[in-house]
């Protein structure tokens, strides 16, 4: 059986395996924040895990100010502040 792939999808494959494999974990996101755990005073939580993303929040229990970090290839991207 011979198997043919059209470069594109050689392309897309690629980059997808690489996306996934380069997703932060949870770990990757304590230490970028600086937060070993949660102290009661902020608070981490992955919501959303796309496979090849996630989408991390932080919240600070006294001031109820929430951070969103979008977490693609190793890297975090705050992507919104709600006050």
């Amino acid at each position: 059986m011979k198997l043919k792939f059209k470069k594109w999808q050689l392309v897309t494959g690629t980059t997808l395996l690489i996306m996934i494999l380069l997703n932060p974990s949870y770990s990757d996101f304590r230490e970028y924040t600086g937060q070993e755990k949660n102290d009661g005073y902020y608070t981490i939580q992955k919501e959303w895990n796309f496979l090849a993303c996630s989408i991390y929040t932080t919240s600070d229990n006294e001031s109820h100010v929430q951070h969103e970090y979008l977490a693609i290839l190793k890297n975090f991207i705050e992507i919104r502040v709600v006050y």
